[in-house]
């Protein structure tokens, strides 16, 4: 038990002198990341893979950012893109409710 507290209390103060070391290299982490496009490895195979996908996603969340509201309730809180075409682009902006229930 008192191992425990101790390990603890160690634990906490080094995070305490390290915090900002880490925040920072998460930082330059993400950076690189946005640098490079994409955050991983796995996305960019999913884009390889699905490049109707990725435009149609790219497409609602353009779509999304208009200002738009759900087109069955009028609410313009926790929006959506539902793809009735992925091919076309052709969907409709709903709330999370209601896109659940499509």
């Amino acid at each position: 038990m008192i191992d425990k507290e101790i390990h603890r209390i160690t634990q906490k103060k080094f995070a305490d002198k390290n915090r900002n070391y880490y925040r920072n290299k998460n930082k330059i982490h993400n950076l690189k990341n946005k640098l490079n496009g994409y955050a991983s490895k796995k996305q960019k195979e999913y884009a390889k893979r699905n490049p109707e996908k990725i435009k149609a996603h790219n497409f609602a969340n353009r779509t999304k950012q208009k200002g738009n509201k759900c087109k069955m309730c009028s609410t313009k809180k926790n929006l959506e893109f539902h793809h009735t075409n992925y091919k076309k682009n052709q969907g409709i902006t709903i709330c999370k409710g209601h896109h659940e229930k499509c």
